[in-house]
């Protein structure tokens, strides 16, 4: 029989057991085992990780779904203008469109300016001298005149003088005693103005002379008949300047004309006679100025 220390000491074969040596192998086969399921267990995700993958890859798989737009599109697109830059650009009226689209505008204007002239001052002798000038001529049965004309015979150097026309203005427009003639720039009194004429005024001309009376009348003549020639006339008026009387030969002599039948003559005296009243005639066939072609008086008495 063996001894307790030898049944220790027996191998594994002789006990019937499995040797030493594939212990071993299954020991390190057992831990190797172990270590990789250990590694797995770190490498698994945990659930917070995978459902923030699974949210990235639903992110990643939407933005792959929807189009991208092009860049020349974009690019293309217009630009909208702010509303202060469309004030800036819009463009301002012209004074020519503005005065069409404004009527009221131009009329208030124009009656401003009316009543800047109403405002302006005149004095009354003025139209008293006007109304006086037509008067006269009236009684020569000369109705219409010329401004310039009514101007001068009341000593004003132009129709333009600021004294004359003012009152002028007045007269025509506001009080309605001078009317302009249709035909051309002339004027006449109207029902009304003759009712006006002032008595006694006396009108001081630019050349209140004789000389400078008779010649005012010598173009009056020459205006009004067309048969009276300027330089013929013009002779038979130095003939009567002296205020005397002289008969019918001296007049035919002097112009050429054979005698009163001839137009250029007989028709210039019957003119001056009956229409102007600057011609009176005398015992036979004589004839002389009258005395409104004297002012100063006749030259002889």
């Amino acid at each position: 029989m063996a001894s307790p220390k030898q049944s220790e000491t027996m191998t594994a074969d002789e006990k019937g057991g499995p040797p030493l040596e594939e212990k071993d192998k299954k020991m390190s086969e057992l831990q190797e085992v172990s270590s990789s399921e250990d590694s797995t267990i770190d490498k698994a995700p945990s659930i917070h990780e995978e459902d923030e993958r699974s949210d990235d890859s639903t992110i990643n798989d939407n933005k792959k779904d929807k189009p991208v737009a092009p860049k020349r599109e974009q690019q293309k697109a217009p630009k909208h203008s702010s509303p202060s830059k469309k004030r800036k650009t819009e463009k301002k009226p012209s004074t020519a469109e503005s005065n069409t689209k404004s009527p009221e505008k131009s009329t208030e204007k124009v009656e401003t300016e009316q009543k800047t002239t109403k405002k302006k001052k005149f004095r009354s002798d003025v139209q008293d001298k006007i109304l006086a000038f037509f008067g006269q001529e009236l009684a020569t049965d000369r109705t219409h005149v010329t401004k310039k004309e009514v101007a001068e015979g009341c000593g004003f150097a132009s129709p333009g003088t600021h004294g004359f026309f003012y009152a002028w203005q007045d007269l025509e427009k506001e009080k309605k005693f001078v009317a302009k003639d249709g035909k051309g720039p002339v004027f006449h009194l109207t029902d009304l103005g003759k009712k006006n004429i002032p008595k006694g005024v006396v009108l001081t001309a630019h050349k209140v002379d004789n000389a400078g009376k008779q010649e005012q009348f010598l173009k009056i003549l020459v205006k009004q008949c067309h048969e009276a020639k300027a330089d013929k006339m013009k002779l038979c008026f130095d003939i009567l300047s002296d205020g005397k009387v002289h008969g019918i030969d001296e007049f035919t002599e002097t112009t050429g004309y054979a005698n009163l039948k001839s137009k250029g003559l007989g028709y210039a005296f019957t003119h001056m006679e009956k229409k102007m009243a600057i011609l009176e005639k005398q015992k036979g066939k004589t004839y002389r100025f009258t005395d409104k072609c004297f002012p100063e008086g006749r030259p002889f008495s």
